[in-house]
């Protein structure tokens, strides 16, 4: 796109750079902590940590995924493929991927300048509109939330469209206004709130541009309208079985009243940008009073814009920027059971800000006021913005700390009791998540509140009462027979207490209504695999990974089966994959490890228990497998008894309860140093451990070795 600058404005070329580099820098001091933050525990683990599409990374058949899926109740492919770049750049270090929302945030900020001032000619008024959009505290939530990269992601497309749009209308070439119809096609691929932008368009030609209004400029506007009749309709597709409430949830009077209410809020957090949370419950009817102020606040300004518009058209076109932009989001189509949301007003307060901008000069020039005030307001404004966004910026810092101000400042907030609770439960503390749960229960119970249940049941599941767990589980999939967690959280359950023939139809109902979800495959493919259906189980394991082949754990357990199978090599080729996706998965380094000594190949085995060791450096099983080899391999060259023996006792100390075989591999390491009393002792312990637990085979083994200890000899090979 052509940004070069009119005549008008090509002596101020340098004050346009030096602003731009001003805007940036305010912007990156504002926000740099971001880099810094955790990933929130609600949308963002939708989102990214734990979608394994996103997590495959850049794949052409996870491109197909993102154009035609509706997952988290959204149609936005772009930003879909973006998240996929983050992670395939990133993984899961969530500073980057906060980073990559705030250099988004950056450009927006520098787009809307420079669109602006290529189009009003007004460099310092657009100087203030953008560092008020760029500083606000009301946009931090779009800025320091990963899951909002649709917000900023959207909204770069949106000024695009406006710069692209601008150049047309000047330059009148048809090349500029494909670049605006494209444009636009990219933000409604990011976030369906654009579907506002082609009345904003209409008001832009009113002013600032200027435009003679003719029938030629609404037939210009039939392509965005087109695309925002698209967008729309594969929206509500997309949200209605999942997203949308329905009149019996919130009747339409409510949502009606809401409306008025909401439009007031966001102007009186503009002011007084205070109490921000992440989420404000729907209280369904509001106070007499504050229905009356904020009708008689919305009539008043509705009144001063149509009184002044003639002489002052801006107002025109910023007030109905911001009525206009909020109509999708206001909660006459109510999506989620919020009121209101800070991040709906990132791009819809910018109305406001022209308004106040390029009115208070006015104002004042209209009272006589001496007109050096107005800057001297706007400038005193942005700092007080800097201000309060440096002091509500580190509430985002992670989910426990955002949860927490959220409970503070709201009541009855039963969305964040559940997100709190699985928070604390992240952090495996059971007792504080269950104690959020159950004030999530008592604010809106199990039959309304089917995920706060769930996930009550899931951290009754982690401390150990199963059988208390399954009830939960049952009614939430009676409420939401879709429910996917309640059904495989249920299946897992029901292996737990050893009922594997329900758990099986579980998983199979959720791999039928869900067959291009990895994790369910996976989870269906474990399952088969426990209830020894191996041929099913390798079926349902290769499904998981034709949808996902970077699933590290579809790999290992194929590994395993193979194993049970007598496969090796195919087991050997399997793991060794996985180890090339992620060498720091402790259970692949682990079975490639067993599954190499299995077959002789000793040297390469205590490599890999050894990295098995370095990751999880506690594992028992590590440490007596490698000990075994050290202490008894029939190569003289692999032995190691004073390593075998350090080993045999880390594992002896982090042991409860010994049996035969960990004292049997203790008694060989002690045999091979020369211990040969301490070798008696541990192998006459293991034998009468294995006879008492009838494991004759073993007792046997045994028996020889401690013959040759008893004979001051260690044993070197294997029985």
């Amino acid at each position: 796109m052509n940004l070069s600058l009119p005549s008008a404005l090509r002596t101020s070329r340098r004050q346009i750079i030096y602003i731009c580099l001003g805007l940036f820098l305010l912007t990156v001091a504002a926000y740099w902590r971001v880099g810094t933050f955790s990933f929130i525990y609600y949308d963002d683990n939708d989102y990214v940590t734990e979608n394994p599409w996103v997590r495959a990374g850049l794949r052409w058949d996870i491109f197909r995924w993102a154009f035609t899926t509706n997952y988290a109740n959204n149609w936005h492919p772009l930003t879909w493929i973006s998240h996929m770049a983050d992670y395939q750049f990133f993984g899961l270090n969530a500073g980057a991927h906060h980073l990559v929302n705030l250099g988004f945030h950056v450009l927006n900020t520098l787009l809307l300048f420079l669109v602006m001032t290529r189009a009003t000619k007004e460099i310092w008024k657009c100087a203030i509109v953008a560092a008020l959009f760029a500083l606000h505290p009301l946009h931090i939530q779009s800025v320091a939330w990963v899951s909002e990269r649709k917000d900023v992601l959207s909204t770069f497309f949106w000024f695009l469209t406006m710069g692209a749009y601008f150049l047309y209308a000047e330059k009148n070439r048809p090349g500029y206004y494909l670049m605006a119809v494209l444009f636009m096609a990219c933000g409604v691929m990011s976030k369906p709130m654009v579907v506002t932008l082609p009345a904003v368009l209409l008001l832009l030609d009113f002013w600032p541009l200027k435009r003679d209004w003719s029938k030629r400029i609404l037939i210009e506007k039939i392509p965005f309208f087109a695309l925002s009749i698209v967008s729309s309709v594969t929206t509500y597709i997309a949200q209605r079985e999942n997203a949308v409430m329905r009149l019996d949830e919130i009747p339409f009077y409510p949502r009606l009243l809401n409306t008025v209410v909401a439009y007031a809020i966001y102007i009186y957090k503009m002011f007084w940008p205070v109490d921000l949370g992440v989420f404000y419950p729907h209280p369904y009817y509001w106070p007499l009073w504050l229905l009356l102020v904020s009708f008689l606040m919305l009539a008043g300004i509705s009144w001063l814009v149509l009184a002044t518009c003639r002489q002052h058209p801006y107002m025109l076109t910023g007030w109905l920027w911001y009525v206009g932009t909020l109509v999708p989001v206001i909660g006459l189509l109510q999506v989620g059971s919020q009121a209101y949301a800070d991040r709906y007003s990132y791009v819809p307060l910018t109305g406001l800000f022209i308004m106040l901008v390029w009115g208070m000069p006015d104002l004042f020039k209209k009272a006589g006021l001496s007109p050096d005030l107005p800057p001297v307001m706007g400038i005193l404004s942005v700092g007080l913005c800097i201000c309060v966004t440096g002091f509500q910026l580190p509430y985002w810092k992670n989910s426990i700390a955002l949860f927490e101000r959220t409970l503070e400042i709201t009541k009855e907030n039963y969305i964040v009791e559940v997100n709190l609770g699985a928070s604390y439960a992240a952090l495996n503390n059971l007792d504080e998540a269950m104690a959020h749960y159950e004030r999530a229960l008592k604010m809106k119970p199990a039959e309304q509140n089917p995920l706060a249940d769930l996930d009550y049941g899931l951290a009754l599941v982690r401390k150990g009462d199963t059988e208390a767990a399954i009830p939960r589980f049952e009614l939430a999939l009676k409420i939401n027979s879709h429910l996917l967690k309640a059904r495989l959280n249920l299946a897992d359950a029901l292996i737990r207490i050893g009922k594997p023939d329900k758990a099986l139809k579980h998983y199979q109902i959720a791999a039928l209504l869900n067959p291009d979800n990895p994790n369910v495959q996976y989870h269906y493919a474990t399952a088969l695999m426990s209830a020894g259906k191996m041929d099913a189980a390798e079926y349902h394991f290769r499904e998981c990974l034709n949808q996902d082949d970077t699933f590290v754990e579809a790999y290992d357990n194929l590994g395993i089966l193979f194993v049970d199978e007598n496969r090796v090599q195919e087991a050997l080729d399997a793991l060794a994959y996985a180890l090339q996706l992620e060498p720091g998965h402790f259970n692949t380094q682990y079975n490639y490890a067993a599954t190499l000594a299995r077959c002789g190949r000793t040297r390469e085995a205590i490599v890999h228990y050894r990295e098995a060791l370095r990751i999880r450096p506690q594992s028992i099983e590590s440490l007596y497998n490698l000990a075994s080899i050290l202490a008894t391999d029939h190569d003289d060259s692999l032995r190691n008894g004073a390593e075998a023996v350090s080993l045999v006792e880390r594992a002896m100390n982090l042991t409860i309860r010994q049996n035969a075989i960990s004292l049997n591999t203790a008694a060989a390491a002690y045999a091979e140093v020369g211990r040969f009393d301490k070798a008696v002792e541990m192998a006459s312990n293991a034998l009468r451990l294995a006879q008492e637990e009838g494991q004759n085979d073993l007792a046997s083994s045994i028996k020889t070795r401690l013959a040759l200890y008893q004979q001051n000899k260690p044993f070197h090979g294997s029985l």
